[in-house]
């Protein structure tokens, strides 16, 4: 039997500890914890090997990496708590 599910959708700058801080603080404030959780975030910078920009990378690891994990551990903690979540990263 299906169930009726609400589904929200939040934007931030995943390179910034404070932003994705502050957002964990308003979605558990305003909603609650999530059930689940599901970050798909990607940045790549352009270019070729020859032109190669490091901060371009940089920003690529912050985002696609970092990120993710900036975002697990606004919640983790109250999931456990709760015993009760999921969380599903999907990358490219």
């Amino acid at each position: 039997m299906l169930t009726s599910q609400t589904v929200y959708a939040f934007q931030c700058d995943l390179a910034s500890d404070d932003g994705v801080a502050g957002l964990g603080e308003k979605i558990i404030k305003d909603i609650g914890v999530p059930d689940i959780l599901h970050n798909n975030a990607f940045w790549a910078p352009n270019g070729s090997m020859e032109d190669i920009d490091i901060a371009g990378i940089r920003k690529a690891l912050d985002v696609s990496v970092l990120g993710y994990l900036r975002i697990v551990r606004a919640f983790v903690n109250h999931m456990i708590a709760r015993k009760s979540g999921w969380i599903v990263n999907t990358a490219s």
